[in-house]
């Protein structure tokens, strides 16, 4: 499974002669980062994120990094972090690069 990490671009080369293997490199790795932005992937984080930003979606361990109700998708709003949902009762579906939530 591959890991989703934000996209941090290498150092440009020195060499102007390098210059196009690099923007080569680079686009392949930003089609991959967004490849799996689509595809809707979240991956279980075990300490809460530095910069918390409202809306942000994120899986948790329930161990490491521990909202309040155990392991699963949490979204921030406003202050906080709520459970969006648990196995027994929703689901999350990637649709078109969409996240789709159903059963709560």
């Amino acid at each position: 499974m591959a890991v989703l990490r934000a996209y941090v671009p290498e150092p440009p080369p020195r060499e102007p002669a390098e210059l196009p293997a690099y923007i080569e490199r680079e686009l392949r790795r930003v089609a991959d980062f967004l490849s799996l932005v689509a595809s809707g992937q979240l991956d279980e984080i075990a300490a809460e994120p530095d910069k918390q930003r409202h809306g942000m979606i994120r899986l948790v361990d329930g161990s490491g990094f521990n909202p309040g109700l155990g392991s699963g998708p949490y979204i921030y709003l406003g202050n906080s972090w709520h459970k969006i949902l648990t196995q027994r009762t929703a689901s999350i579906s990637p649709v078109r690069g969409l996240l789709t939530f159903k059963g709560f």
